[in-house]
């Protein structure tokens, strides 16, 4: 059983040179993976007494607090660096907001001009329609004048015509009564 802590100990010192050699990303990674493998060989390990039991916890302890020695500076700079990192990303982001307000608010102003042009032409087409049709109503107010005044006109020609016939045929029948009448007296 100590032959097994004794292995993960010297085990975790190895690592621990590892970790120091390497980035602050990297030790984390690596820190991480001292711990898991000290969770796997606790679960392996089988504790028959209470005292073993207890000097496995006592190194696991000692072991975080290695890493958490070993990991606390980076910790923090990373921390640091990730809150610059946010800070100007915020910066940079309400300068984007602000510009792209400033486009919309551009777009917008732009749309709103060429929606009253549309607007101003479309009322001048319906204005200019509307003439278009008084124009037209009076034109058809007078063609219907006309073709009334014509009707009656041709109607009055129509009517003298009836006459002009009416009197050549009374013409024809008084000449054809004559000829008639000649012919009977000869």
């Amino acid at each position: 059983m100590d032959a097994k802590i004794i292995k993960l100990k010297e085990e975790f010192n190895h690592k621990k040179s590892e970790i120091d050699l390497l980035k602050s990303d990297e030790k984390i990674l690596a820190a991480q993976k001292v711990l898991l493998t000290l969770e796997s060989e606790f679960e392996k390990t089988e504790l028959t007494d209470l005292q073993s039991h207890l000097n496995l916890l006592e190194k696991i302890k000692q072991t975080l607090k290695k890493i958490d020695v070993i990991l606390t500076p980076q910790v923090f700079e990373a921390y640091d660096a990730q809150e610059k990192i946010v800070d100007r990303m915020r910066i940079a982001f309400k300068i984007q907001k602000i510009k792209y307000q400033q486009t919309v608010n551009l777009e917008i102003f732009k749309a709103k001009q060429a929606i009253e042009l549309e607007k101003q032409k479309c009322q001048t087409l319906a204005e200019y329609l509307e003439n278009l049709s008084l124009e037209t109503q009076t034109k058809i107010k007078d063609l219907n004048n006309l073709s009334t005044h014509g009707l009656d006109e041709l109607e009055k020609l129509i009517h003298q015509e009836h006459k002009i016939y009416a009197h050549f045929e009374a013409q024809i029948l008084k000449l054809e009564s004559k000829h008639n009448n000649l012919k009977e007296t000869k």
